[in-house]
């Protein structure tokens, strides 16, 4: 693919994922205060007051809210009260059937057999062979301009690239798998566009896959192709489905997670200080960045059965949205927990979701996280926030990361 046809697909990318972002960052710039306030009122809401809805649609489905950390694990542990059918609107139709609306116990002979693939021990190959080399090629084509937006010019396409990587995709087709993923990502704001770039994924990745059942290599598809359910092989379409719910697990999350984590430490040099002066010190800031600007603030579930939950009567058929954002920041759990502090006292949070669904790309997020920031701070010298610039802002009411994060550096 030539120069400029790379240059053209990546912008179109870029501005389709403006767009979508604009279309999810309604609201107050942070919800936080409106968690706050909610919480202290009651664990769980009917409706989503959160976003200015305070009463029920008459004769639909009733919705509730929950705001509060104990009640979001209850309902993202009971999978046999709050099911994860309730995806299946939202995002199956586009991605196909896939884990993520499954439940136990189906959901678990697959997530067994898929997760093998996404395995921390898998994590050290991809790292050393895929991600270390593909972060620091990125970061030295920036290195002698001294100055840049990270989350264009770096951090939006670092994950992408990785998991196209390991996909075993051919290299010249990095920047179109790019964008259709962006359009799968942002298909509920174009459901036809959203369409045909899932089948255009599925092409692709089919061509890939077509070769590995014949001759299998080092790379995802591979494994993907040689893993079986109940004695049988994974279809093609299952195959498909899983790469496709991957694209926001371990791409976009890790976009969104990393460029959050870098505002944290760019905003605050004490905590920066810390982890340049100890590396091992890049662990517990990115737990804490999980837990204190989650990419995804909500998860949602399907009521099949009557409960109470927090002394609120759900009825069965009723949509219960965790707010995995306003969970994360109850400060019964967590004190003073808008403030962003890499060594406070490490406890469980829901940055990754809980129970059964806990996010199974999350040690792909977590290993291209950990390598994007270690080879920016390594890489470019004095690393800081462009004084000439406007300062930085974590924007967004369903997902949630910096739009911009213009730095400078010694060149």
């Amino acid at each position: 693919m030539a120069v400029s046809q790379v240059a053209e697909y990546e912008a179109e990318s870029w501005t389709l994922f403006e767009q979508f972002n604009e279309a999810v960052s309604f609201g107050p710039p942070s919800p936080y205060p409106e968690f706050h306030r909610l919480r202290a009122e009651a664990a769980v809401h009917p409706a989503m007051p959160h976003l200015g809805v305070t009463e029920q649609t008459p004769g639909q489905p009733k919705t509730f809210s929950v705001y509060g950390y104990d009640a979001a694990t209850t309902v993202l542990r009971d999978t046999e009260t709050y099911s994860n059918i309730a995806y299946k609107p939202m995002i199956g139709d586009v991605m196909g059937r896939t884990l993520i609306e499954m439940d136990p116990p189906e959901h678990r002979g697959y997530r067994m057999m898929l997760q093998q693939s996404l395995s921390p021990k898998a994590m050290v190959a991809w790292k050393a062979e895929l991600a270390e080399p593909l972060a620091t090629e990125m970061v030295g084509a920036i290195r002698d301009r001294g100055r840049a937006d990270l989350v264009r010019d770096l951090l939006f396409a670092f994950p992408m690239r990785t998991f196209a990587a390991m996909l075993g995709l051919p290299a010249e087709q990095f920047p179109v798998f790019h964008r259709h993923a962006i359009e799968v990502i942002a298909a509920t704001s174009d459901m036809a566009r959203g369409h045909a770039a899932a089948a255009a994924l599925g092409r692709m990745i089919g061509e890939v896959l077509d070769a590995r059942r014949q001759t299998p290599q080092d790379d995802l598809i591979s494994v993907l192709a040689e893993a079986t359910h109940d004695g049988q092989r994974l279809t093609d379409e299952e195959i498909f489905s899983f790469l496709r719910l991957l694209l926001p697990a371990g791409a976009e999350t890790t976009y969104r997670s990393s460029s959050s984590l870098l505002f944290a430490l760019l905003t605050q040099p004490d905590q920066l200080a810390m982890v340049r002066e100890d590396p091992e010190l890049l662990g517990p800031a990115m737990n804490e960045a999980f837990r204190w600007e989650t990419p995804l603030l909500f998860s949602p579930r399907l009521a099949v059965q009557d409960s109470v939950l927090d002394g609120v009567e759900i009825p069965s058929g009723s949509s219960v949205m965790v707010i995995l954002g306003a969970a994360n920041r109850d400060a019964t759990r967590w004190p003073d927990p808008d403030r962003f502090d890499l060594t406070r006292e490490r406890k469980g949070h829901l940055g990754f979701g809980h129970g059964a669904h806990l996010c199974i790309g999350q040690h792909l997020a977590k290993m291209e996280t950990e390598v994007l920031v270690r080879t920016l701070l390594d890489g470019l010298p004095g690393l800081r926030l462009d004084p000439d610039a406007a300062r930085p802002a974590i924007v967004g009411t369903l997902l949630r990361s910096p739009a911009r994060l213009d730095v400078v550096w010694e060149a």
